[in-house]
């Protein structure tokens, strides 16, 4: 048997290296900060009116059932003679009614024909920052109002 040569391998080629350069790492990180620039606000926004949905679904249960005791007792008061309470249930003065409260809902009653119902950030909730809209208000005859910054048509609209 004649040995046989080996055959001569082709001049290897240097293979390319694996992995990213920095210039794109750092398109990709500009990239996802821009995305996160705008996606974090957007998101923020859209928790916020949804919480203030909820207070406002909260004052208008209110009012109902103000106006219901108002028909039972011809009153708004929590009594005949007691008109310095707080006249709403317990499970009214929640929102949400369940979960992590949001804002506190209040009402007061100046005399037996007039309320003003009022939805305060708890000082712990995740509202308690919010300046724009700050305490939602309702009173007996379908005014609404705010105490923040921001318009009545703003806050009680979104």
């Amino acid at each position: 048997m004649s040995a046989s040569r080996p055959a001569s391998r082709p001049a290897s080629r240097p293979r390319p290296q694996a992995g990213f350069t920095l210039i794109e790492i750092v398109v990709v990180v500009t990239m996802l900060s821009i995305l996160a620039a705008v996606a974090i606000p957007t998101y923020r926004d859209s928790i916020d009116r949804s919480h203030r949905a909820g207070a406002r679904q909260a004052l208008m249960s209110a009012a109902q059932w103000m106006e219901r005791n108002y028909s039972s007792n011809n009153t708004y008061c929590a009594s005949a003679t007691d008109c310095s309470s707080d006249p709403l249930p317990e499970s009214l003065k929640a929102a949400p009614p369940s979960g992590t409260r949001a804002y506190t809902v209040t009402a007061r009653t100046a005399t037996a024909a007039q309320y003003l119902l009022t939805a305060t950030p708890t000082t712990t909730g995740p509202m308690r920052s919010d300046t724009r809209c700050k305490a939602l208000t309702l009173d007996h005859r379908g005014v609404q109002a705010v105490t923040g910054t921001e318009s009545v048509e703003a806050c009680w609209r979104k």
